[in-house]
C-alpha cells in the first residue's frame, strides 16, 4: 500500500496515479482497509482516471467495514 502512496504523491519516484491505483488495488484485494480509503480518494478526486463518485462511495464503505 505504501508503494501506491509513493506513486500517488511522487515521493521517491515519478508521480504516476495509474500505477498508484494498481498498487492500491493489490493491497485492497489482500484486505488492506487503508488501500480502500486511498482508492476512494482517487475516484473522488479523479486521480488516475475520471471522477466517479459512486466508486468512491463504494470504496469508502469497504474501508469503513
Amino acid at each position: 500500500m505504501n508503494v501506491g502512496s509513493y506513486y500517488l504523491n511522487g515521493k521517491g519516484c515519478t508521480q504516476d496515479p495509474d500505477q498508484a491505483i494498481h498498487y492500491f488495488r493489490l493491497a485492497a484485494h489482500k484486505g488492506d482497509c487503508a488501500a480502500y480509503l486511498h482508492l476512494g480518494f482517487c475516484y473522488e478526486n479523479g486521480k488516475g482516471h475520471s471522477v466517479d463518485l459512486k466508486q468512491a462511495f463504494y470504496h469508502y464503505q469497504l474501508a469503513a467495514a
